[in-house]
This record gives C-alpha cells, sequence and structure tokens, in this order.
C-alpha cells in the first residue's frame, strides 16, 4: 500500500512539472523580442496587413487566453502548427528526432563507460596518483562549457589533424540509407551500405564525444563515491579476507551494490543531454531537433518551441518515473519506506 501511495503521489509531482516547465516556458517565449506576425508578414507589410496576421496567429488576445487555449489544444493531441512553415510542429519535430536520439544515445553509451570504468579504477586506487588525476577530469568535463568544447575537438580533429570530418551527419557525395530506424548507423549496417557506416560513425565521434566529456564527471563521481562506501562494508572485507579474488568480489559483489544511486542518475542525464543537444548539434550543424528549435528560437516560433519543451519534459516526466519504479524494485528499503 505504502509503495502504491508512493507512485502515485510521484505521478501526481510529475505532472504538476510539465505543467509548470509549459507555464514558464509560454511566458518566457512570448516575452522575447520581436513581432512573429510582422516576421510572417513580410518587410514590407503594413500595419493593417500585421494586425491580420497577429489575429490569424491567436496573439491579439490576453496572454492566458493564449495559455488557456494551448492548453486545450494540447489535451486533445494539438500541437499547432509552426508560425515559420505552417505544417504540423510535431511532424516537424519527428522527421528530426531520430538524429537527436542516435547522437544523445551514442553519447550516453560513451558517458556511461567511461563513468563506470573510470570510477571503479579510481574508487580501487582512493587516494592515489591515478585518482586524483580522475577527480580532476571529472570536474575539467562538469566546468568545462560544451560550446568551447566541441570547438576545440573540430580545431584538432578536422582543423589541424583532419583526420575526422566537421559538420552533419554524412558526406554530400554519399546518399542517405533507406529511413527504416532513422538512425543512420543503425540504417547502413541493416541495408549493408559499410561505407556509408563508416561514414556515418566518423561524422557522429566528434559531436557524440562533446556531449559525453560534459556529462561524464557527474556519472564517475556518483560512482567513485558510491564504489568507496561499499568496499568499506565488513561483508566486502570479509569477502576478500575468506580468500576470493579480488575481481571478483569488486565486480560480482561491490560493483552490482555501488549501481543501485547511479541508477538514479539516468533520467537527470537524459535530460541534460537533450538540452545540451540543442548546443552541440548547432556546432556541429546535426540537422536535429535541437538545431531545429534554435532556429524556431530566433524565428520567433512559439509553437515549436512550445513542443519541443513539452516533449523533454514528458521524456524527462517518463524516464524519472521508470526510474524510480526500478529503484523501488531494486531496493526494498525504498517500498517499505514509501
Amino acid at each position: 500500500m505504502m509503495a502504491l501511495n508512493r507512485i502515485v503521489w510521484r505521478l501526481l509531482m510529475l505532472l504538476a512539472v510539465v505543467l509548470c516547465v509549459t507555464l514558464i516556458t509560454f511566458v518566457i517565449s512570448h516575452q522575447l523580442p520581436g513581432d512573429p506576425a510582422q516576421l510572417m508578414a513580410g518587410p514590407r507589410a503594413g500595419p493593417e496587413a500585421i494586425e491580420k496576421m497577429r489575429a490569424a496567429l491567436g496573439l491579439d488576445q490576453p496572454l492566458h487566453a493564449q495559455y488557456a487555449r494551448y492548453l486545450h489544444d494540447l489535451l486533445q493531441g494539438d500541437f499547432g502548427a509552426s508560425i515559420v512553415t505552417q505544417r504540423p510542429v510535431l511532424r516537424e519535430l519527428a522527421a528530426v528526432f531520430p538524429a537527436t536520439l542516435e547522437l544523445m544515445l551514442t553519447a550516453l553509451f560513451i558517458s556511461v563507460t567511461l563513468g563506470v570504468i573510470l570510477g571503479v579504477a579510481a574508487a580501487v586506487r582512493h587516494g592515489s596518483w591515478f585518482d586524483h588525476f580522475i577527480r580532476a577530469a571529472a570536474t575539467f568535463g562538469i566546468s568545462v562549457p560544451s560550446f568551447w568544447l566541441g570547438l576545440m575537438l573540430l580545431l584538432i580533429f578536422y582543423g589541424q589533424l583532419g583526420i575526422l570530418p566537421g559538420v552533419g551527419r554524412l558526406d554530400d557525395a554519399l546518399d542517405p540509407p533507406a529511413a527504416m530506424t532513422g538512425f543512420y548507423t543503425l540504417d547502413a549496417a541493416l541495408q549493408g551500405q559499410w561505407a556509408v557506416l563508416r561514414n556515418a560513425l566518423e561524422h557522429l565521434l566528434l559531436p557524440a564525444l562533446t556531449l559525453a566529456l560534459v556529462s561524464f564527471g557527474g556519472m564517475l563521481r556518483i560512482i567513485r563515491a558510491s564504489m568507496i562506501e561499499v568496499l568499506s562494508e565488513d561483508y566486502i572485507r570479509t569477502a576478500i579476507a575468506s580468500g576470493i579474488p579480488r575481481r571478483t568480489v569488486i565486480f560480482n559483489h561491490a560493483l552490482r551494490n555501488a549501481l543501485i544511486p547511479f541508477v538514479t542518475v539516468l533520467g537527470l542525464e537524459f535530460a541534460a543531454l537533450l538540452f545540451g543537444s540543442v548546443v552541440v548539434e548547432t556546432i556541429f550543424m546535426w540537422p536535429g531537433a535541437g538545431s531545429l528549435v534554435l532556429e524556431a528560437i530566433f524565428a520567433l516560433d512559439f509553437p515549436m518551441i512550445m513542443c519541443f519543451t513539452v516533449i523533454v519534459s514528458m521524456a524527462y516526466v517518463i524516464i524519472n518515473f521508470a526510474v524510480d519504479l526500478l529503484y523501488m524494485a531494486i531496493n526494498p528499503q525504498i517500498r517499505e519506506i514509501g
């Protein structure tokens, strides 16, 4: 019963988060300088034409009335049409979102792999020069801006060394693989287009590495701190003293328990990667949802901005709810506390 109450409470809290995010984003986006009606009407449009355009877009109504109408349409699954293209914003985002998802999943894989491996290695060598070096690397990853890191990687690997492509998802000379999943790497592999696969991986490496290096520091710190705590437990010391190989104790016992708090970070990391993709996609001219929403901000395309915000918020809510359920499943004490 306690677990059920906890689940219901978490659902209500997460839905309230989505509502607050949409409200804040709606108000802020409508306070941006500029007039979307004037942009849509064109530079030669007169005041009358601009007012007609403003009325057609619903921008002549009070802000609370616009928000109420937006929520009404949202509950019916209508995210609205782009002010710029006049096409449904959900369809436009769906067309480019696989590119963002491919970038995010690759970055998450790199980040988790680096965080776990280096975090465990630092914890096992707690207090050594290696531990201090890894902690400094984690601090650097957390502190460095993603745009600066992306530009540095571009300058080194594309500008100076010339060993990796700079921008885009694929060379202009190559045709994209037939869309099956929207992931160029996966689609090319499924269709046996090995040259396209190699080129897509080369284009993917730098932006994914930029996102991963910025985010892995937090994961590393959590794994390291959790491993140090678990390794100091009596049952770990007893296992080592009883003759069980140290590697077996570390990976079969200590790491398994140390990963429990790490699970809760993944939901937050997903949201961070999705927002971070806006900057990274712009730097590497990656044609994903991040670069699309940045263009929408400059064009004052309110429906596109709101659609992206709602999708990110819902993804954040769903993933964190799933992580919370998983955490309750693997940690019975949470269920008992309720």
